[in-house]
């Protein structure tokens, strides 16, 4: 995430106007309005930490207003203090429901709505009412978290009552303090029982704090971290087609893989507009695009379909990179069919790439010495019938993981809206919180996907 928000702020600052400064993320308000309405609103895919459909409903709960609660909600929202996020939030929207074992615990869970969150408040809270020193309390901490019986029953007595811990150091322990003992014995067993997963408070704001830097790019620089987005996945075809799926919603064009105007990897054209790189296009490395791209800097665009074969040849791109451009709709522009061009493809390109090593510099043939001025090769283009379009759309999904085209179930989006109940992401979501465990197995549900293969055959029966 750090690596997208740099490249992010580098298309920023490549693209800004004369005169103006020079943006960094570093002196980005943590106090902005609308990106904490994006928060509000749930508004929070490929948000650092925020994104799943979990969070999101959260989010939409809590409507955070500043980092501090941001920082509550990212160490929460993990298995096992899960279960008192209804807490957290009834005690921010209902003060009437705050409830503290005494009243010196108020100043450390006020900033958590009553809520222990963070092991930094474990160890204060048997500082500030035992009289445990700093390093005592981590002490503490790490026993409790660790579930480590003696040690804890013996912090436990030295808590409630008092005396001298193993380097000889008096603790006044909570009854000395004033605090009740009924108290303080349910004061030590809830801190005991929250701090096997209580989550630590710097760990937690570190994510929240890049958390809201990815928002506050998501609502500003909405293209621009999109297209940063996406490069952080583009060797993940499934994470980066999820991730262009998403840009239609907001309003951002992923435009399809083109050979005269695409770079090696996703970027801006414009005003939410995105240009899908060739690098993601499956079968195609990065050595073959930069070898493009060199060759397009040096002799300009390609210019019909026959330059590009004449000239990959020459620079040695192989048969199977040039047909997943082909399949991936980067050559649609020539006005050939992919039938076509994927056909001339398998007869021409090796034998110009063939020809191209036999003409070595300064050796001629009988024949060249009779031909002065060459015409420069041609190329066979066949005539043949084009894909159909199921075929082409299953290319473009096997090159790029997404269908450029078309969609085979855009003329479904409507019926599938009304009858699916669940879908994988939310599935993801409860194995990635809480494992298979909670995933209720007795649950009724309808999913709608598409037959992408299938096989025949006979089985034993």
């Amino acid at each position: 995430t750090l690596s997208l928000i740099r490249y992010a702020e580098e298309i920023i600052n490549k693209h800004r106007k004369k005169g103006e400064e020079e943006f960094l993320t570093s002196k980005v308000s943590e106090e902005d309005g609308p990106t904490f309405d994006l928060f509000c609103r749930g508004d929070s895919v490929a948000i650092f930490q925020f994104e799943s459909p979990g969070m999101q409903k959260i989010l939409r709960r809590a409507k955070p207003r500043k980092i501090e609660e941001l920082v509550a909600l990212n160490a929460l929202y993990r298995p096992g203090p899960m279960q008192y996020i209804d807490q957290y939030i009834d005690g921010k929207w209902k003060p009437e429901t705050l409830h503290y074992p005494d009243p010196c615990l108020e100043p450390l869970l006020k900033e958590t709505y009553g809520v222990m969150v963070y092991q930094e408040q474990v160890m204060q809270i048997v500082r500030d009412l035992a009289g445990f020193s700093m390093g005592q309390s981590d002490n503490i901490r790490r026993a409790m978290s660790k579930k480590k019986k003696s040690m804890i029953e013996n912090y436990r007595n030295l808590f409630m009552y008092g005396g001298t811990d193993e380097k000889g150091r008096q603790i006044d322990g909570c009854i000395k303090r004033g605090v009740p003992e009924k108290v303080a014995a349910k004061i030590f067993d809830d801190v005991a029982g929250f701090a096997g997963y209580a989550f630590n408070k710097s760990h937690a704001a570190c994510y929240a704090v890049v958390g809201y830097w990815t928002a506050y790019f998501k609502y500003h620089y909405p293209t621009e971290f999109m297209a940063a987005t996406l490069n952080s996945f583009r060797g993940d075809l499934g994470k980066a087609s999820y991730y262009i799926s998403c840009c239609a919603s907001m309003g951002i064009e992923v435009l399809p893989p083109d050979i005269n105007k695409s770079r090696e990897r996703f970027t801006t054209e414009g005003e939410r507009r995105i240009r899908i790189g060739l690098s993601v296009i499956k079968n195609v490395g990065e050595g073959a695009v930069l070898d493009i791209l060199r060759d397009r800097e040096k002799k300009g665009d390609y210019k019909s379909f026959e330059d590009f074969v004449t000239r990959a040849a020459k620079i040695g791109v192989k048969k199977p990179v040039a047909e997943a451009l082909i399949l991936a709709s980067c050559m649609d522009s020539f006005g050939l069919t992919r039938a076509q061009m994927t056909a001339c493809i398998q007869t021409e390109l090796e034998k110009l790439a063939h020809e191209e090593s036999s003409n070595i510099e300064g050796q001629l043939s009988l024949f060249d010495l009779g031909d002065p001025v060459s015409s420069g090769p041609s190329i066979y283009i066949p005539d043949i019938p084009e894909y159909s379009d199921a075929q082409k759309l299953g290319y473009e999904k096997e090159m790029v993981g997404i269908y450029l085209s078309g969609n085979p179930l855009a003329s479904y989006a409507k019926l599938i809206a009304e009858l699916a109940t669940f879908d994988m992401s939310e599935a993801s979501d409860i194995l990635q919180m809480s494992g298979s465990d909670a995933l209720d197995d007795n649950r009724q549900v309808a999913m709608c996907g598409m037959v992408t293969d299938k096989r025949t055959g006979y089985t034993k029966k």
